[in-house]
Parts: C-alpha cells; sequence; structure tokens
C-alpha cells in the first residue's frame, strides 16, 4: 500500500531509526545495513535464488532483482501497479498487479508474462496489494482488498476456470497482507480495522495481537507468531505464539515488505526513503 503519506515520519532523519529487537533494554541496538536504493518506491519483497531478492517497485512499475553483490537488475518492465510476489516451487512468479486487479504468472529466465486469474473490482478502491502461497491447497491466497474478502485462487491446470476462485472470508475491512500457518489457518493483515486476523477453517476471523496502526506486510517469525510492518506509525513489530506484541522497529518513513532470514535478520522495504534495508538480530 503506497499511497498513505506520513509528513511527521518524514521529518525524522534516517539516522533516527531505532532498532529494539526482542534484546534487553540495556542491550546495544542491533546493527542495520542499507542493502540497496530502489528506482523510486519499492514494495513487496520476496526471495530469489542464491540469496537475492525479489522486489516490486512503483517508481519503475517493474519486477526487479537485487542480486547478493548489491547490483539491481529489472526482470519485467511495464506492470501495472505491481504488489505482491510469490515464488512457486519451481521458480516461476505469481504477481499481483493492483490497477487492473489480477494475479500475473511471470517466468523471470525467460521474462514472459501471462494472466492467471482477473478478479472483478466494482468499487473506487484500490485493488489487491499482498498476496501468500498455500501450499496445503496449491494454491495463491488472495486478500482482496477493494471488496474485505480473502479468496484462493488454485494453481492446478485440472481446477476450470469457472471454480479456480474460492471465497475463505469475507466482511474484513481492507485485507492486504496474508501467511499460511502450517495449520492452515490465514493470518490476514487490515489496515483499515488496524489489526491481524487469523482465519479458520470455517472462515471465521479472530483478531490477534491487537491494535497494529495501518498495517501493511506480514512475515512469520518460524516459531508460531509473524512480524509485521505498520504504516500508521512507521514501525515493525511482532506478534509472538501467544498474541503477545512487541515493538522491534521504529522510525520508518513508509515500512512496506518485510522478508526474514533464518538467522532472524529482517529484510524490510522504506518505499519513502527508496530503500532496501537488514535489520540484524
Amino acid at each position: 500500500m503506497r499511497r498513505l503519506v506520513l509528513a511527521f515520519v518524514l521529518a525524522l532523519g534516517f539516522s533516527a531509526l531505532l532498532i529494539s529487537p526482542n534484546v534487553p533494554a540495556r542491550a546495544a541496538a542491533p546493527r542495520q545495513t542499507l542493502l540497496a536504493h530502489g528506482f523510486g518506491a519499492p514494495d513487496d519483497i520476496a526471495w530469489g535464488p542464491h540469496g537475492s531478492i525479489y522486489f516490486v517497485d512503483f517508481g519503475n512499475s517493474a519486477l526487479n532483482v537485487l542480486l547478493p553483490n548489491g547490483q539491481r537488475q529489472v526482470l519485467v518492465s511495464k506492470l501495472p501497479g505491481p504488489e505482491g510476489i510469490v515464488v512457486l516451487p519451481d521458480g516461476t512468479l505469481v504477481l499481483a498487479e493492483q490497477i487492473p486487479n489480477q494475479l500475473v504468472r511471470i517466468d523471470p529466465v525467460r521474462r514472459t508474462t501471462r494472466v492467471l486469474v482477473s478478479i472483478p473490482n466494482p468499487t473506487t478502491q484500490a485493488g489487491i496489494d499482498g498476496i501468500a502461497l498455500d501450499s496445503h491447497s496449491n494454491a495463491i491466497v488472495v486478500p482482496d482488498s477493494a471488496s474485505g474478502r480473502i479468496l484462493r485462487v488454485a494453481l492446478s491446470s485440472s481446477v476450470p476456470p469457472s471454480a479456480r476462485v474460492t471465497v475463505v472470508a469475507h466482511g474484513l475491512g481492507r485485507p492486504v497482507g496474508a501467511l499460511v500457518e502450517p495449520s492452515g489457518n490465514i493470518i490476514v493483515v487490515d489496515e483499515h480495522l488496524n489489526g491481524a486476523f487469523r482465519i479458520d477453517r470455517n472462515g471465521a476471523a479472530h483478531q490477534v495481537g491487537g491494535f497494529l496502526s495501518v498495517p501493511d506486510d506480514v512475515v512469520s517469525d518460524g516459531h508460531g507468531g509473524f512480524y509485521v510492518t505498520c504504516l500508521g506509525d512507521g514501525t515493525v513489530r511482532h506478534i509472538d505464539s501467544s498474541g503477545k506484541p512487541s515493538l522491534v522497529a521504529t522510525g520508518f518513513a513508509s515500512p512496506q515488505g518485510l522478508l526474514r532470514r533464518a538467522d532472524g535478520t529482517l529484510i524490510v522495504t522504506d518505499e519513502q526513503r527508496n530503500s532496501i534495508l537488514a535489520i540484524h538480530p
């Protein structure tokens, strides 16, 4: 989600970034590293091969890759409102295009794109934001942001087009990011309802972690909890497996995409500062 303007946060200098991920109050703040600048407005991110990072950027309307040596490459351009990214087991990508409200499948080697599914958006609200892979059902979980629904889009070619999209849940505000838990439940963050919600197999939504100020992206912590970027207060927060929230980092202008390495390092895009950062544990 890239339209929110946080003028009061922009007044802070880049050096004002305060990091405190799960350490005692008197411990030294973990190191933070600027990995690269984007192409103007980096947003959602996903792991690429050999430690590279795929990232979309509204600045060049493209899917890009950040290589481990710090070089940036444009893979596919002229994407109308590129947002969420999912990497499939075969190495191809599914990407959400917000303006036409559709999912496209991208071959990053051949650099080809084809439409996977288009989702009607009869509202005036901005379309799809983040998406997630559901390996349990070989599908993509789509927070249909404009409608307040959670959809599941089947990837199997054996599923007929008329049955490819099913509704998992409805009645949310503006869901914008998701992850699928090992149990099969879905964690969704909703920027209008200012919170994270666990969607069970019956489609019921239960809030987790209390108030979150305009949450945007969510990633698993590997231990039953998750991290969330929050646009409303320029923070990254952690919700543990019991639902207890804590502050991880603050002072961002517009924290968007979020990834976690196995060693606990977080990768965050700060759209308004055109930056891709590593926050080390």
